[in-house]
């Protein structure tokens, strides 16, 4: 009988465009971010630490590569070569990924948190910190491939059918075992670190951060492993839907990541070029009472950060401000504008019954007056008593 290899000749091409189209994606947004580097939002959200992400991105997508790998077309030293190759790639590039993200948050509120007693926190400050995550990484799949690292099999996938086989990637001992549970754990502790940092700074514009973006692609990444991480132990036995499920997760992570991070930064610059042709280049507020004017220009590089963000948000809180005093007197003018108008109706009212007493009393005395012979006599109006005599009236 003729063997069953199980082969993936035909979906192969499909992973492999999976991979290419992550890849230039990731490109494609390393050069935009490298063309607007100068741009007020792009400085913002610190450019270095942006197209450290891309490159991480690009190192996961570049992780199909190894995985598209079997003995249809190498030898098995070759197949055994790309299965460490595999984990490599991927915890590399997830490793760059989200401890740029660590690092560009924590110190955007390193900043902003001091931004009125001068903190500045250099670039290389944060760096260190993905340098060390880095190495750790490192350290932990170097050891991996030395002492116990992945090779490739292949067995029958049940005794009843010798001839149908699948290959696969597997060690000899519990070694690896140890080495992906540190390595998983080290990387999900960045990416919860990272959360945190978000959730700290999810006040701030998003001018500045990513920070509900970020929670956006977590809650995704997680909703895909959900899904993804069953259906992969369901179809080991099967590698063609195995390697589909495989390279389909490592693009939506991929892809999921640039279009989250990019696109909003796309959208508020498309937004601020549109305002009065480009002001957010050059902002002027004018404070109304005041009459000054203050305008933004260009700060020096080295302090430019934590001033151009101080100067954001004390912007923000004063134009807020503004509003808020703003319809307090507007509030106060209606409230001494409608208690003047009562007022006024109030004494308009009092010198019309007066003005009526007084015409009332008037017209008794001309009554009055002819009757020389009579007493004295007191009328009364309202609340106004006249006494009427023949001589004269007193009111």
């Amino acid at each position: 009988a003729e063997d069953n290899l199980n082969q993936i000749d035909r979906i192969r091409p499909v992973g492999l465009f999976f991979m290419a189209l992550a890849m230039a994606l990731s490109i494609f947004f390393s050069l935009w971010t490298f063309q607007k580097r100068n741009h007020r939002v792009i400085k913002a959200s610190q450019p270095i630490f942006l197209l450290l992400v891309c490159l991480g991105i690009f190192i996961m997508a570049s992780s199909i590569i190894p995985l598209s790998i079997d003995d249809s077309i190498a030898s098995q030293e070759v197949c055994s070569k790309a299965c460490m190759a595999f984990p490599w790639l991927l915890l590399m590039g997830f490793s760059i990924t989200w401890s740029s993200l660590l690092a560009k948050i924590w110190r955007l509120n390193k900043v902003m948190n001091g931004a009125m007693r001068r903190v500045v926190v250099k670039e290389r400050e944060a760096l260190l910190l993905i340098v060390i995550l880095f190495l750790l990484n490192f350290v932990l799949l170097l050891c991996w491939s030395l002492i116990d690292p992945l090779k490739w099999q292949r067995e029958p996938i049940s005794e009843n059918d010798p001839n149908s086989t699948y290959g696969f990637c597997k060690s000899e001992g519990k070694a690896s075992v140890v080495f992906l549970t540190l390595l998983i754990f080290l990387d999900v502790l960045a990416l919860v670190l990272a959360c945190v940092q978000a959730y700290c700074a999810r006040k701030m514009d998003d001018e500045l951060t990513e920070s509900r973006w970020l929670g956006i692609a977590c809650a995704s990444w997680i909703q895909v492993l959900i899904i993804g991480i069953p259906v992969i132990l369901l179809t080991r036995y099967d590698p063609i839907a195995s390697y589909f499920t495989q390279t389909a997760l490592v693009f939506l992570v991929c892809v999921s990541m640039l279009l989250l991070i990019f696109l909003p930064k796309m959208k508020v610059m498309r937004k601020t070029t549109s305002m009065s042709g480009g002001a957010f280049a050059r902002r002027t507020t004018t404070f109304r009472g005041s009459g000054s004017r203050r305008e933004n220009t260009s700060i020096p590089n080295e302090t430019h950060m934590r001033k151009e963000l101080a100067y954001l948000s004390r912007i923000r809180e004063l134009e807020k401000l503004q509003e808020e005093a703003s319809a307090t007197t507007s509030l106060s003018a209606k409230t001494v504008k409608e208690s003047d108008s009562r007022t006024e109706r109030e004494e308009s009212k009092d010198s019309e019954e007066l003005l009526i007493a007084e015409d009332g009393c008037t017209s008794a005395s001309k009554q009055a007056s002819p009757l020389d012979n009579l007493p004295k006599a007191k009328v009364t109006f309202g609340a106004t008593t006249c006494t009427l005599s023949s001589n004269a009236l007193d009111v």
